[in-house]
This record gives C-alpha cells, structure tokens and sequence, in this order.
C-alpha cells in the first residue's frame, strides 16, 4: 500500500514532466483534479509539485485512522477492524495527506464532499480540509460516495469545472489570451 501511494505521486509529477514538454500545453495552467482515492493521493502530489496551479479534491479526507473508520471499511473488515487499523495508521503515517495537504498553499484548493459518505467519513473530511491553509473552500453534496448519484456527479463536475475557470482566468496566460480575443 505505501509503494501504491508513493508510485501514484511519482506517476501524477511525471505525467505533469510529459505535459511540459508538449508545445500546445500552456504550462502555466496545469490543474489537479482527484476523486476518492485519487483526492487523497492528489493532495499529495500537488503539495511537492508547484507547476499544479489549483486543486480539486472531490471524496478525499485525511487521517488514516479516520478514513479507516467509515461505514464501509467497519462492514468490510468485521471483526479484524480494529487491528487492521491500528496497522495501517502505523504503516501509512508517512503518507497520510494531513502531514502535505498543508504545503499546497498560496495554490488554491476547492474541497468537495458527501454529507453521508459510506467510504470516506466527515471526521476524515474535516481532517483534511483543516489540514490545508487558505486559500480553501468547500462544497458538501447530499448523499454518499461519488458516483452512486449521476446527478450528484454532474453537479460535482460542473461545480469543479466553474471553479476551475474561474482560477485560470486568472494567469497571465489567460489574461494575455483574453486581451488578443478582445481585440480581435
């Protein structure tokens, strides 16, 4: 499992060098969005690597002891909950996100979550977005874990995408192009 984690960071960074080697890319304007596991993960990458200029964290939460206490982990693991995740929170601490979730600032992050998450739990939720500095903000959606609710997701989605353009109408790319379009 921490290979996992740590492979995931390494992947997200390496695909952001792949990316700055394309031309028609504006390197300026690359966005993180992560879902579940990939919220979790997500905040990690984006905190050791500045070239992300805003996040989106949809379904994530921080500390492992709390993540594993959700509905679904408890039913999952049955009797050998408990010492599964007293192991894990011991395991995993290196790459609980709450240690980095912090150092993704003065990068915006837009946190979204469910008010009745069977994966994720509020108390991990919480955990993260008290985790990470300003600028924050945060949006909770009726329901459960993303994606049991089509119209959850699309709501998500289009909330995501509003929020990211609106930061990225804010880099000087995006000024610059603006200005040429005005213009024309």
């Amino acid at each position: 499992m921490r290979r996992r984690g740590a492979k995931t960071v390494i992947e997200t960074r390496r695909l952001i060098d792949y990316l700055q080697t394309r031309p028609d890319i504006a390197h300026d304007r690359i966005y993180l969005v992560g879902a579940s596991y990939g919220a979790i993960m997500g905040s990690t990458a984006a905190a050791f690597d500045p070239r992300i200029r805003a996040v989106v964290l949809v379904y994530g939460g921080g500390n492992i002891k709390r993540l594993l206490n959700s509905k679904a982990s408890r039913v999952e693991l049955g009797r050998w909950h408990g010492l599964v995740t007293a192991v894990s929170a011991w395991l995993l601490a290196p790459a609980d996100p709450i240690h980095h979730v912090g150092k993704i600032s003065p990068r915006p992050i837009l946190f979204q979550n469910g008010t009745d998450d069977s994966l994720v739990p509020k108390e991990a939720t919480e955990a993260l977005f008290e985790a990470a500095r300003e600028p924050k903000s945060q949006t909770w959606y009726n329901g459960d874990h993303i994606g049991e609710d089509p119209k959850t997701v699309e709501a998500a989605l289009n909330e995501a995408i509003a929020w990211l353009r609106n930061h990225d109408a804010l880099t000087p790319q995006a000024a610059a192009a603006t200005a040429d379009q005005s213009a024309s």
